[in-house]
């Protein structure tokens, strides 16, 4: 758990928990899992998350959460957990995960999980919740689980999602 904290950046990957999630070999794929982040800010350029800012070589987040908490950006790929997350060759997932409470914004592909997810069919995302964290892009790409490019399976979403143009409760662009 982390609580009560401030993390600030002026470049790219920013999360409480790692910046960017990494695959050393094909063996060994990182994990995040039964992790809180509450009454927090985490607060970067781009690819920033809650959890995370990028993981895009076949990681696993499970069971983490967000209460409460700002998740800001100044660039694109921001999410209450991962900010980018999926590859174009392996499948990357994102499972029992929630956000309750707080916001989530940034410029373009913002979601209250994951604001971009790299490949439509990499990218899966089971079982996880938004209650009621809105969710902001400044320009386009906004949804309350994803901002653009993932499959969304058994998700919630009772939260605000903001955008002048590609919102969607669930999706901006790209959900299947």
């Amino acid at each position: 758990t982390i609580a009560d904290s401030y993390f600030t950046s002026t470049s790219n990957s920013l999360g409480a928990f790692t910046g960017t999630m990494v695959l050393n070999s094909a063996a060994v794929k990182p994990v995040i899992e039964n992790c809180k982040l509450t009454g927090s800010i985490v607060s970067g350029k781009g690819y920033v998350g809650g959890m995370a800012g990028g993981a895009s070589y076949g990681e696993v987040i499970s069971n983490c959460h967000m209460y409460n908490s700002t998740i800001i950006g100044t660039g694109d790929n921001v999410g209450g957990i991962v900010g980018n997350a999926g590859s174009t060759s392996i499948e990357t997932y994102i499972r029992l995960c929630s956000v309750n409470g707080g916001s989530v914004s940034g410029v373009n592909k913002v979601g209250g999980i994951i604001g971009c997810g790299v490949e439509l069919s990499k990218t899966k995302i089971s079982a996880c919740c938004n209650y009621g964290t809105s969710v902001t892009a400044t320009t386009r790409y906004a949804g309350g689980i994803l901002g653009e490019d993932g499959h969304c399976y058994s998700c919630f979403v009772t939260a605000e999602v903001t955008a002048p143009k590609n919102k969607g409760p669930f999706a901006g662009y790209g959900n299947h």
